[in-house]
């Protein structure tokens, strides 16, 4: 009985989603201390999870897939902030969203500073600064 107590899924009335619980059944099943009684919560808990995310519908998300630039564009920056590990954070004026990938020393990056974003190998993009300076950086949103 307390076996089935601990993978119990966590009440998630705030979200309402469909993901919530069953994430919430996998952590719970770190509490069990029997092994064998472990690994097959980890087994239901883990099942449930690929059902529910087998077909992407059923996960109910309506976040659309970050369609990549075609070519090079230039923006501008209405935000910046600090992204862990040096790194920085751009918020551009067309809502676009980029990571710098790597710390690379200062970039005199400033609000108002006009971006170029040019496609590079590999999926890879980099943004130059108007200050002549530059970084790798990811599309977050």
């Amino acid at each position: 009985m307390l076996v089935l107590a601990a993978c119990a899924p966590p009440v998630d009335a705030d979200t309402g989603g469909v993901l919530a619980p069953a994430v919430g059944a996998v952590l719970g099943c770190q509490q069990i201390e029997d092994g064998a009684a472990r690994l097959a919560c980890y087994d239901r808990s883990v099942g449930r999870l690929r059902e529910l995310t087998a077909d992407p519908a059923s996960v109910g998300t309506d976040i659309a897939p970050i369609a990549p630039p075609a070519a090079r564009f230039t923006a501008h920056v209405v935000g910046l902030a600090a992204a862990g590990g040096g790194r920085l954070k751009f918020t551009l004026d067309n809502g676009q969203e980029w990571l710098q990938q790597t710390a690379e020393g200062e970039l005199l990056a400033r609000i108002g500073a006009s971006v170029t974003i040019s496609p590079g190998v590999l999926g890879s993009y980099w943004m130059r600064l108007d200050s002549g300076r530059g970084c790798k950086v990811t599309r977050i949103r």
